[in-house]
């Protein structure tokens, strides 16, 4: 599904990715500059959680929305067995 016409705020979204990827690319020139291990580890953590976060947002989208309006349209037992799978998956995931 099409994340601008669901229920999913794709600017906040937009937003934390680009933060990120100000955290990488001012890590990128700390470590270049020869910035001590201690710091650039404390840097990618921030960018690993804030990755960790737009993962998880888009899954549960996914979970919500995706597998939801697959599973209340399936009629087909072999079908709807598979969302369910896809659903179990994706929950783990995020979890």
């Amino acid at each position: 599904m099409n994340i601008k016409t669901q229920d999913i705020d794709k600017g906040e979204l937009i937003k934390r990715l680009r933060r990120t990827k100000g955290v990488i690319r001012r890590l990128i020139d700390q470590m270049e500059a020869g910035l001590n291990w201690e710091l650039a580890h404390a840097q990618l953590v921030v960018a690993i959680t804030q990755l960790k976060s737009v993962t998880r947002q888009l899954a549960v989208h996914h979970l919500v929305v995706c597998i939801a309006n697959r599973l209340q349209k399936d009629q087909n037992l072999s079908s709807s067995q598979r969302n369910i799978h896809e659903c179990i998956k994706t929950f783990k995931y995020i979890n």
